[in-house]
């Protein structure tokens, strides 16, 4: 496991975003510091992101992606990094 996943307490979500299709990966911290799995996949497919009150659709990052476009974290307010954050 990441270290960052297990040392970082203030991390409460953690997502990654596959390159080759529209398919995003998210562990989600629970009380207890266990992280509860959940995975989208498919255009018509959105993430929730209930910590910062966000839904990202798939399709916006995808078509972005294969426009080769970087638009779907600046059109949410969001900075692209190791952890998604607000701006």
């Amino acid at each position: 496991m990441p270290r960052y996943r297990t040392h970082l307490e203030s991390l409460s979500d953690y997502v990654l975003v596959s390159q080759d299709q529209p398919f995003v990966e998210h562990f989600l911290r629970q009380p207890a510091g266990q992280w509860l799995y959940s995975s989208v996949e498919g255009l018509d497919a959105s993430l929730s992101l209930e910590s910062i009150d966000c839904r990202l659709p798939l399709v916006e990052g995808w078509v972005s992606r294969r426009k080769g476009l970087n638009t779907l974290s600046a059109s949410r307010g969001f900075k692209t990094g190791a952890v998604l954050a607000p701006r």
